[in-house]
């Protein structure tokens, strides 16, 4: 009997034992298992949404909006970061209302994107695997001086005149500075807030071309901008930037005018002129050359040198002719030496009976001093 009772009471405490470890474990399996389940980086950047408008963010995901530019929408700046390498995003958010949730992997990388939808208040989660692995790795100095470099160059970034975008594949916007967000705000017609994607201002260039062009923006009836366009490639994506060049298509407009009414003018002079360049060929003449001369606007036009012109002039007894060759070839290039120094002037009778006054001298404004010109008004 003494036995019976020593065994029910060993059962007996073994059952309070075990029930008592059951009750302080039970509450930490599901613990345990929700832990399990979840993906890698649980709790790293944590955004929600109240449709533009920031709610609440953890720190880190603060830290990580402060990237992007700040005339943006709390919602457009986090597009702005996570398109790049979400190039899905903004498709998926705008079915998330009737979806509910939304998973998003990196392309070509680890990253994820989770998207939850609370009741009008959106959820992302960004889990960036490989970001925090690297900050794990460096000490704190180091992270601090490549945080702070990373911060002048962000600074750089936004505060550069130039206008500078990079586009994904799809030919979209991807990323842009402020000084690009200043031209899509000058070329809204209304006040409106800017609205991710941002727009392209500039026509696409084709692919693998980076050769720099030039393109114009119309921001009102009177207002055309241009600008010098070249690209880079960063990272497999195409890197833009904007040069502004008003000021050298002023000047360029201005050139073409003063060579026009230049032009025109020395189309009316009764004097016969000829303009040779460095390498003595002829660059610009006039109508009265030809009719002095009796040369063909075509034989002009070919761009003879002085040399061939002259052998021209010859053949056709529009100049003197020497006694013997050797004397007229000395003639010839005492010309083209006396003539770059300024110095030359002779006076041709031909055995028409014309007399013209020939003198040859440098340009002074011209770029090159060997740049010369030949002028003959006729004497009688």
């Amino acid at each position: 009997m003494a036995i019976e009772w020593s065994s029910m009471l060993t059962v007996a405490a073994t059952s309070l034992v075990t029930a008592f470890v059951a009750l302080m474990v039970l509450p930490l399996v599901p613990r345990l298992g929700r832990r399990a389940a979840s993906p890698p980086g649980d709790g790293g950047l944590v955004f929600l949404f109240d449709r533009q408008t920031l709610l609440d963010a953890t720190p880190d995901g603060r830290r990580y909006l402060s990237q992007a530019p700040a005339d943006l929408s709390d919602w457009e700046r986090l597009g702005a970061l996570v398109t790049p390498r979400f190039p899905g995003f903004s498709d998926r958010m705008a079915r998330l209302s009737h979806d509910g949730t939304a998973l998003l992997t990196e392309a070509g990388g680890d990253a994820q994107l989770a998207a939850t939808w609370l009741d009008g208040v959106t959820r992302i989660t960004l889990h960036l695997p490989h970001e925090s692995e690297q900050k794990d790795l460096h000490d704190p100095q180091s992270l601090a001086a490549m945080t702070a470099e990373l911060g002048t160059l962000r600074d750089l970034v936004e505060a550069m005149p130039t206008p500078a975008w990079q586009e994904d594949k799809a030919g979209c916007v991807a990323w842009a500075n402020s000084a690009y967000l200043d031209l899509v705000t000058a070329r809204q017609a209304d006040e409106s807030t800017l609205t991710w994607p941002l727009p392209s201002l500039f026509k696409p260039t084709a692919e693998g071309d980076s050769s720099p062009h030039r393109q114009s923006l119309t921001f009102g009836p009177n207002d055309e901008r241009w600008f010098d366009c070249m690209s880079v490639t960063a990272q497999g994506a195409p890197l833009h930037f904007a040069i502004p060049a008003d000021a050298t298509v002023r000047a360029e407009t201005q050139l073409r005018n003063f060579v026009q009414t230049l032009t025109k003018t020395f189309a009316e002079l009764p004097i016969g002129l000829a303009v040779f360049n460095r390498a003595r060929e002829l660059v610009l003449f006039n109508p009265a050359l030809s009719e002095l001369f009796n040369l063909e606007p075509e034989f002009l036009s070919a761009r003879p040198t002085l040399i061939t012109m002259l052998d021209r002039l010859r053949e056709d007894r529009m100049m003197p002719e020497p006694k013997d060759y050797r004397s007229w070839r000395e003639a010839i290039l005492r010309l083209e030496r006396d003539a770059q120094d300024g110095v030359y002037s002779d006076t041709w009778t031909l055995p028409s009976g014309h007399v013209y006054r020939v003198t040859g001298g440098r340009i002074p404004t011209a770029p090159s001093p060997s740049c010369s010109r030949i002028s003959a008004p006729r004497c009688r």
